[in-house]
């Protein structure tokens, strides 16, 4: 059960009556952010962090009081603004507190939350704007810095957004949302050393406190990837999974965040690193069919691995037939099931088949990379006898009418996870091209699913990863400007 989306005012969202003390309104966020920590509740982390900025503030929370002397419809106009903008209905969020703003001035939990609105809603300078103005009112709230930081961030002004972020800390290092801001305004100023040291402070700080750190562990995951940190990956990993070995309220959900983070990794060409992830994700759910099955699909391709990073870079091997190896050795979880790669893997073979010239290459397969032949032995030596082959291209041509009806699926799925789509923005994840501006993001959710957030329409031809690259160097597309 989540609290996010109820009657409850901000009191009671921290389970705290109307005369709490600083210190009781410190203990009950901590208590709540471990209850609902934001990569699981980020909705309910949303208002349990509303509510302890407005609360833990003598003056934020003394305007906060005086919402019962104002009249009802104000104090219901408001909570349903505020549940709006927690359910995601963001613009209805934003006329009711314009209005309020309008009707009733100077009430800072009103500007407030609209600037969070605005923030939402993407419009930066706005929220730069509200929130600028409620600092000259409240110069030492250190929510209200933290929020402009977060809109400058959004901006792309990331030193004013580290500035702002520091002069926040200072004001309260209890806030974890101040804390991982920091690092990610650093990540976005390419300053990764210094956002490694702020997570990994942030972290020791944690500990003391007590918050749930999970959070910050796949902030630093994704960190280490972005900078290539196998060794922090690796240690970062372990860490996350000893957290979640040791307790059982979030074992589960660990174990299924690092499965689809590994997925993920193998779209992006990264198994070494999904390998990784896939390791600690058996480890904490050792029955998951889907988890085992990964992690079998993954060690028998790290048995080929070099081998096949050779093979890419071959000429003598014809793409044909090298995609036909990949199909053959890399987990397929590119496709929605296995029909699909059985399509894919269908419809390259009848490419192999239906070209003479082939032949030549196939025969250095088998010289230069005898396990790899070995693995397609039944196909390829099909191939090899000509009377075989044109038995085989005949039974491929009338399976073929059956399988086309398939294709338009099975394009759409490639039009998805293509490295050349310049619209590959999966669930805030990372694009290898533009480094860590697409990897670092306000909303990570490890947990979530990652379907891409809104359809792409290709404005050029597609080009494959294996065909010629287009500025006529010669290479493979992968190799060349699709790097």
């Amino acid at each position: 059960m989540t609290i996010a989306n109820t009657s409850k005012d901000y009191y009671q969202i921290l389970g705290l009556e109307a005369g709490a003390s600083v210190l009781e309104i410190k203990r009950a966020y901590f208590s709540q952010v471990r209850k609902y920590p934001p990569e699981r509740f980020p909705d309910d982390f949303m208002e349990i962090r509303q509510a302890y900025e407005l609360l833990s503030n003598e003056k934020t929370r003394q305007e906060y009081d005086s919402i019962v002397q104002l009249p009802s419809f104000v104090r219901s106009a408001f909570e349903y603004a505020r549940q709006a903008l927690t359910g995601g209905n963001i613009e209805i969020a934003i006329k009711l507190l314009e209005k309020l703003r309008k009707e009733y001035p100077g009430k800072s939990f009103v500007n407030s939350l609209l600037g969070e609105a605005y923030l939402r809603n993407g419009n930066s300078v706005k929220a730069i704007r509200v929130f600028v103005e409620l600092i000259k009112e409240h110069p030492r709230n250190a929510a209200f810095r933290g929020h402009l930081a977060h809109a400058y961030l959004l901006r792309g002004w990331h030193l004013k957004a580290i500035d702002a972020y520091k002069k926040a800390l200072v004001l309260d290092e209890d806030n974890f949302s101040l804390w991982d801001g920091l690092a990610q305004a650093f990540a976005k100023a390419e300053h990764y050393e210094k956002a490694q040291y702020i997570l990994q402070e942030a972290l020791r700080k944690g500990k003391d406190k007590n918050w749930d750190n999970t959070e910050l562990y796949f902030r630093l995951i994704q960190l280490d990837v972005t900078i290539d940190d196998l060794e922090g990956l690796n240690r970062h990993l372990e860490e996350l999974t000893n957290l979640a070995i040791s307790r059982e309220d979030i074992r589960e959900s660990i174990g299924w965040a690092l499965n689809q983070l590994a997925r993920f990794m193998i779209m992006r060409d990264l198994t070494e690193i999904a390998g990784a992830m896939i390791i600690r994700a058996h480890r904490l759910l050792p029955e998951a069919e889907e988890i085992v099955q990964l992690k079998e699909e993954l060690d028998f391709y790290e048995k080929y691995r070099e081998q096949f990073a050779r093979l890419e870079e071959d000429d003598r091997i014809h793409e044909d037939i090298t995609m036909l190896v990949g199909q053959t050795i890399l987990p397929g979880v590119e496709f929605a099931d296995s029909k699909l790669q059985e399509v894919s893997i269908f419809f390259n073979e009848l490419k192999i088949l239906d070209d003479p010239a082939i032949f030549s290459s196939l025969k250095q397969l088998q010289i230069l990379y005898p396990d790899f032949y070995a693995l397609k032995k039944n196909f390829f030596d099909g191939v090899m006898n000509a009377r075989k082959r044109k038995k085989m291209l005949k039974s491929y041509l009338k399976k073929a009418t059956h399988y086309t009806a398939m294709l338009p699926l099975l394009l759409d799925l490639d039009e998805l996870y293509d490295d050349d789509d310049e619209g590959d923005e999966i669930a805030g994840f990372f694009d290898e091209d533009d480094g860590v501006d697409d990897f670092f993001v306000d909303d990570f959710d490890p947990f979530g699913s990652f379907e891409p957030q809104q359809p792409y329409v290709r404005e050029h031809p597609k080009i494959g990863r294996n065909d010629p690259c287009p500025c006529g160097s010669g290479k493979k597309y992968k190799k060349c400007c699709g790097r």
